[in-house]
């Protein structure tokens, strides 16, 4: 693999050596999250490293993390990434992943998860039980609840997708294990902060009076209708955009009249900074909507409230106050609220690593 830099943006400048780390690999992005032998927070790590344009910006990113981990640390690590187009089929990207993480942490102390209460060891566990592992990270989220006795629908919004898990007081509810089956039951949505392409939110949009047809092109993304309307924290939109330009107000403006056929100057700004809440809106819509079709099975589902995480918590908030939901932030509901921002953005590596600790067999 050829040099490649991925830029690393870290809670910490100059960390304490974790003990414990979880491990998210995405397939957009690299998270990270060290604790402390005792398993409080130290610090939380975040990397763009777009899997589908091949895997050297993760292979760059893993050797960065290594002065943050103690020389004897434990990884819990859990995966999305295999579903990336670079691999032929989930499963050789679920070994292709770990066996980057291994080739890099040669002899660390390892083990997969791989859904609730299932932690694997990476260096002895056989091929077919690693296999188990691909897409689990939001069981992890959720299992941390389910120990720490917190009840209501788990809504973890990332930069491509956003995760509903029905917490009960006798654990957790999960109706689906894969992809496949999550996104007919409403649990796995593919709408997220950054990356949705805007047809995903409609083929058509109120504008100039007019109901007018998108084109069905990528020149425009969520990213651009959250930083119109001054909701998008920039340290959270790691990717270039969709035209690789700047992520000024006048740029996602351009890109978004691009959307209708149209240039910038055929409207004011205020008037494209009304069609981002228009697609801000129906985004909430369509969260909305999977909500209340999990909601459907377990009436009592919604009266528990909503627990929002992921770099969208505000939107999810949004969707709660829509719905007249009680919402409560996951960083805060595990005891770290002074690093919730940081906690929220890698709440499955966070979530790995604080199950290690709270199950001492895995220590």
């Amino acid at each position: 693999m050829h040099a490649t830099r991925a830029e690393l943006r870290c809670s910490s400048s100059a960390p304490r050596p974790a003990a414990l780390c979880g491990w998210d690999i995405g397939g957009a992005h690299l998270k990270a999250v060290g604790l402390d032998a005792g398993g409080g927070f130290l610090w939380a790590c975040q990397a763009a490293t777009a899997l589908w344009q091949g895997l050297d910006s993760l292979q760059c990113a893993l050797r960065q993390m290594r002065n943050r981990l103690a020389p004897d640390a434990l990884h819990v690590l859990t995966l999305t990434g295999e579903g990336a187009d670079c691999f032929p089929d989930r499963a050789s990207g679920v070994h292709t992943l770990l066996g980057l993480w291994q080739g890099e942490f040669a002899g660390a102390r390892a083990w997969v998860y791989a859904g609730a209460g299932c932690l694997h060891p990476l260096a002895t566990s056989d091929p077919e039980r690693l296999t188990e592992a691909g897409s689990q990270n939001h069981l992890a989220t959720a299992e941390l609840c389910a120990r720490l006795g917190i009840i209501g629908i788990l809504a973890d919004m990332g930069s491509s997708t956003t995760d509903f898990t029905l917490l009960r007081s006798d654990g957790v509810h999960a109706m689906a294990r894969d992809d496949a089956g999550r996104l007919t039951t409403g649990e796995l949505v593919y709408q997220g902060l950054t990356r949705t392409p805007l047809t995903a939110l409609g083929p058509r949009v109120p504008f100039d009076g007019h109901w007018q047809p998108l084109m069905n092109e990528l020149f425009a993304t969520s990213a651009d209708i959250h930083r119109l309307l001054g909701q998008l924290d920039e340290s959270c939109d790691l990717h270039p955009t969709a035209d690789a330009a700047s992520k000024t107000l006048l740029a996602s403006a351009r890109r978004l009249a691009r959307m209708l056929g149209r240039d910038l100057d055929s409207a004011p700004l205020a008037a494209w900074q009304q069609l981002a809440g228009w697609f801000a809106w129906r985004q909430r819509c369509i969260l909305a909507e999977s909500l209340c079709q999990l909601a459907s099975r377990e009436p009592q589902a919604l009266a528990d409230g909503l627990i929002t995480t992921g770099v969208g918590r505000g939107v999810l908030a949004a969707v709660g106050q829509d719905l007249g939901l009680a919402t409560r932030g996951f960083a805060e509901l595990v005891g770290v609220a002074s690093a919730a921002p940081w906690v929220d953005r890698c709440a499955p590596a966070y979530a790995c690593a604080r199950l290690c600790a709270l199950t001492p067999s895995h220590s």
